[in-house]
């Protein structure tokens, strides 16, 4: 492990740690546990074991040729991004947080009575609703292109080694060879990625693509499954869009509406 990949395997430990410590919401009768050992007991009968596993050092545990294929174990971390990004747990907080400023608000006479101003910001918390979910599309867009891309260079490692083993004599090219074989791991990653994003999205620069028929065959299979995503992201994305421009029209009217019978008293 390099220093970079030490620091960012440290965030994760230390997240691990806390989550040994942080209070929950018990769901059956809506309480709040500070119990270290419910707690605990309650971390390690769920998401313990995906957050241990990709924190094992695959390099120092196995030793031979395909050892580091087993770093696709870190998918699982997937499942803390779409926790930290789950919409309804994100904007409670936010609620949370305009309705105390709301009550400090009510406190002072001259604002309390200020019919000009929008003191709910009912508008700005669903303005902050909906830049959230675009932001979630976006990474699991970026999510989506980074292991696809991962996955496709996998599969053109293993079947360059098998080729130059069976058949040796075998001077067809290959992916990795044509485009990797003068990049360090992080710049494949993100090559790959790259590479991925633009199939996916269908742009398709020609900069980078599957150089034999047996990674074409795997390509098409790989955009049949990424361009459903990507498909389905954009389809999300226009009704957010769409949703967000009905919203502010009806608020604009009532908005309006507020002000006009403000005026009349």
């Amino acid at each position: 492990m390099n220093k970079i990949e030490i620091a960012f395997e440290s965030i994760f430990a230390v997240d691990m740690i806390t989550k040994f410590l942080l209070e929950y919401t018990d769901d059956f009768n809506n309480h709040l546990i500070r119990d270290l050992s419910m707690i605990s007991m309650r971390y390690l009968k769920s998401g313990f074991i995906f957050d241990l596993l990709p924190l094992i050092p695959i390099n120092w545990v196995l030793h031979f040729k395909y050892s580091h294929i087993f770093y696709i174990i870190k998918v699982i971390r997937l499942l803390d991004t779409f926790e930290l990004l789950d919409t309804s747990r994100f904007m409670s907080h936010v609620k949370k947080f305009y309705e105390s400023r709301l009550k400090k608000v009510c406190e002072i006479e001259h604002l309390a009575n200020n019919i000009e101003l929008d003191q709910n910001k009912i508008m700005t918390v669903i303005m902050i609703s909906y830049i959230f979910k675009t932001f979630k599309l976006v990474i699991i867009i970026f999510q989506v292109s980074y292991f696809l891309g991962i996955f496709f260079y996998i599969y053109s490692y293993i079947a360059k080694d098998i080729t130059e083993i069976y058949y040796p004599d075998n001077e067809n090219e290959d992916f990795i060879t044509t485009f990797l074989d003068d990049k360090n791991s992080y710049e494949r990653a993100i090559a790959m990625t790259y590479y991925a994003f633009t199939s996916l999205s269908t742009v398709g620069f020609g900069d980078m693509y599957p150089v034999n028929n047996a990674e074409r065959l795997v390509v098409a299979f790989i955009l049949l499954f990424g361009v459903a995503i990507f498909s389905y992201v954009m389809g999300n994305f226009i009704q957010i869009l769409d949703t967000f421009k009905s919203i502010n029209a009806e608020i604009e009217e009532g908005d309006s509406l507020s002000r006009f019978f403000g005026n009349l008293k």
